[in-house]
């Protein structure tokens, strides 16, 4: 009889997640008063869990901002379907890509927030000279240094800060010739800060300063790909 009720009770929970629309889990999340709680409404919580806590340490989750969800709209990447849960909160806009899991809808935390693996500190003591991706926010610039101190003719000076966890990284310069640089400098020229998935690595020539190429822009003013 216990297992009977035991398998009730469980079968019950994921009856009940199944059954949450992308918007319900995004809400719980966002209501969620700790990390933990937050943890439950993620995708592969273990394997971000660090990640979750490095990110939220010292947030009081109980001093609530006010949010909204605004839209939902979905699309497939890799074979994967992805929900799209746009929303404000306080005065920022956010996107949480939501994603179905084998006990319902869960967010796809590091793509949501742009969370990246490679940290600042390392993307500088690694200093790779093959592109690395990073979730960014990117400005337009006039900083023309270093080896690029020259190249003001010849490339476009972006301000780039990583976005997980809102660290400078440098000065990005993608070349003019590139296909995608006047896309993305009519994107910037507003002045403003967007977020944008890049590839970036260091010249063969390094002279030991934050700047590098802008090697390709995988995404415009999103994290959507």
């Amino acid at each position: 009889m216990k297992c009977k009720l035991i398998i009730m009770v469980i079968m019950s929970f994921i009856l009940v997640n199944c059954s949450k629309k992308p918007q319900d889990v995004v809400s719980q999340y966002l209501q969620a008063n700790s990390v933990e709680e937050r943890l439950n409404f993620v995708l592969n919580s273990d394997e971000v869990s660090p990640f979750l806590h490095d990110r939220y340490a010292g947030n009081d989750f109980t001093q609530k901002v006010n949010w909204q969800i605004i839209g939902e709209s979905a699309y497939s990447q890799n074979d994967i379907e992805y929900f799209i849960v746009s929303g404000k909160l306080g005065e920022e806009y956010f996107e949480y890509f939501v994603t179905k899991a084998d006990d319902g809808y869960k967010i796809d935390w590091e793509k949501s927030i742009g969370w990246n693996r490679m940290s600042v500190a390392a993307f500088n003591s690694i200093r790779p000279q093959t592109p690395t991706t990073f979730y960014t926010y990117l400005k337009l610039a006039n900083y023309y240094n270093y080896e690029f101190i020259s190249a003001r003719n010849s490339y476009y000076s972006i301000e780039v800060v990583e976005s997980g966890r809102d660290q400078r990284l440098g000065h990005g310069y993608i070349s003019k010739n590139n296909k995608q640089a006047e896309k993305l400098f009519n994107l910037l020229q507003d002045g403003l800060w967007h977020k944008c998935i890049v590839d970036i690595n260091f010249t063969p020539y390094d002279e030991g300063g934050s700047v590098f190429f802008i090697d390709s822009v995988r995404t415009f003013n999103s994290y959507y790909e």
